[in-house]
């Protein structure tokens, strides 16, 4: 099983994408894993606190990605033409209401607030959509408020959003399936729905002394019962590298279990006590056997399943050579703009999802700004 929650590649339904496994778009090897009214979109809006008031507080080689790259499918196992996707790089219009959310009698009183919202999550990480996937499924709560089920995800516009774990029920989606389709905000909300929910089902017994956890704050921490420890959501940095060599072509590799027409940029996690610098380096070397110069950071993309920051990265090689493992990396080599497209054109080459960052990363290529900014 590859690293990414555990969704097996499997055909999809006309006009769908398929589900795929892993970090959205990069590549590399295996090792270490890096989800009253009816549904209607929320509106942006100005922030604020919402529901009262509450009381101020507040092995030596590299463990590589493997699995990354999710090919968008157009329903007749042909790659789709990439298209632009949010940057990250806004703020952000989810308040997760900080100071409020340590008060129980506000979180409950949220709860209850006409307005609030409930996204379900279930175990394996898609979330409730509807409208073929195209928004999310946020109905009102109509159950009593569980402190230790029901985590809040923040407040958009004054309207309070929770998440839960739940079973599969009606139409449901996950960021690689239906992200693509769903707005700026929803596809946010969704993003740390799954994040949070994902981090509570392996946060359930302390990792100092494995007694049970009991939840605090919303859901934004968990503290141990026996011995005090508090926990907080974790999240694990992986790079994601853009190289152009002195051609100004794109380096574009495939695993060896990808179908043979994908391919993409290379990922893979940072090791301790290592910087992202040095991650950048050591990953390109170990994969392509590829030194680097000019290292630039370009941008980042958070992806919860399992629970990865993607920190993507552009990067010069110094020449055009490129040696693969042949085990692993069956594949890799620099690629010209118009042999990138020619390729994507006639279906001989499947690049990442639009929702991902290495797809984001090729469109900057291709359109000549990858160097610029992200």
């Amino acid at each position: 099983m590859l690293p990414g929650g555990g969704l097996e590649d499997q055909p999809a339904p006309p006009g769908r994408p398929g589900p795929a496994r892993g970090l959205p778009g990069g590549l590399g090897r295996a090792g270490r894993r890096p989800a009253g009214a009816g549904a209607g979109r929320l509106l942006l809006g100005a922030r604020g606190p919402v529901g009262g008031g509450g009381p101020a507080a507040r092995d030596h080689r590299s463990r590589r990605v493997s699995g990354v790259v999710g090919a968008e499918w157009d329903g007749r196992g042909r790659g789709t033409t990439l298209a632009p996707v949010r940057s990250w790089a806004a703020g952000s219009a989810l308040d997760r209401q900080p100071l409020h959310r340590q008060s129980p009698e506000w979180l409950a009183r949220l709860w209850e607030q006409e307005n609030a919202r409930l996204l379900k999550v279930t175990e394996t990480g898609e979330f409730y959509t509807c409208d073929s996937g195209r928004r999310l499924r946020l109905p009102r709560p109509f159950v009593a408020f569980d402190p230790q089920r029901h985590y809040l995800l923040g407040t958009v516009a004054e309207v309070p959003v929770f998440t839960v774990l739940s079973l599969p029920e009606g139409e449901t989606g996950s960021l690689r399936t239906v992200g693509h389709q769903l707005d700026e905000q929803e596809r946010e909300l969704a993003t740390v729905a799954v994040s949070l929910v994902n981090w509570h089902r392996q946060a359930a017994h302390c990792p100092v002394c494995g007694a049970p956890t009991t939840v605090l704050h919303g859901g934004s921490s968990r503290r141990c019962t026996r011995c005090g420890e508090q926990l907080f959501p974790r999240t694990d940095p992986a790079v994601i590298v853009a190289v152009v060599d002195p051609e100004d072509r794109l380096l574009l590799a495939r695993q060896a279990s990808w179908p043979e027409d994908r391919a993409s940029i290379l990922a893979g996690f940072v090791e301790a006590g290592e910087s992202l610098e040095q991650a950048v380096h050591r990953e390109i070397l170990e994969e392509a056997d590829v030194e680097l110069t000019d290292l630039r950071y370009w941008g980042s993309q958070p992806w919860p399943v399992p629970r990865s920051l993607m920190l993507g990265f552009t990067a010069r090689s110094a020449s055009s050579e490129v040696t693969v493992d042949g085990d692993e990396l069956v594949t890799g080599r620099f690629w010209s703009r118009e042999e990138v497209q020619q390729a994507v054109a006639d279906g001989s080459l499947v690049l990442p999802m639009s929702s991902s960052i290495a797809s984001r990363m090729i469109r900057a290529w291709l359109d000549g700004r990858l160097l610029g900014d992200g």
